[in-house]
């Protein structure tokens, strides 16, 4: 059970109203996490974000949105958030879809990379680097599948 910490805040830089236009102009692939104080599941949402390998990191740009400001009730409405935490996937400046609940970076790492269409398979090969998200096996299948669809074999 996951209880919520007074104070908290996402450590990816806040996203609001009045610099979304700003950040999808100069970041191609966006990806914010929607969240509250009140809501226990965000810190370690948070926490599974910045374990996220750096490959996706440089390819992504993450910003956090607060729920319970009031000058965020439009991006909230424009992404439809109902629930939290959710991840809204944003390219080109566009909303693509939403990842909503809590998930772990293990989790994290094959739903963006296929949301994102990110050209991942060829850098994250080394097995060491897998093995620090646990899961091997699960990874190892994600990044094979991969590597067939950005490295498809000539005949």
């Amino acid at each position: 059970m996951y209880h919520p910490i007074r104070g908290w805040k996402p450590t990816t830089p806040p996203l609001t109203a009045s610099n979304f236009e700003a950040v999808c102009d100069t970041h191609r692939n966006v990806a914010i996490h929607f969240w509250a104080e009140w809501n226990g599941v965000d810190p370690p949402f948070d926490r599974a974000i910045r374990k996220l390998p750096s490959e996706i990191s440089a390819l992504v740009h993450f910003m956090s949105c607060d729920t319970d400001d009031p000058q965020n009730d439009s991006l909230c409405k424009l992404f439809a958030i109902g629930t939290i935490p959710s991840l809204a996937i944003v390219v080109n400046g566009k909303f693509d879809s939403l990842i909503v609940g809590q998930r772990s970076s293990e989790e994290l790492v094959p739903e963006l990379i296929n949301r994102f269409s990110l050209p991942i398979a060829k850098t994250i090969t080394d097995t060491r680097q897998i093995a620090k998200f646990g899961k091997v096996s699960r990874l190892a299948c994600v990044f094979k599948w991969l590597r067939s669809r950005f490295w498809p074999r000539e005949h």
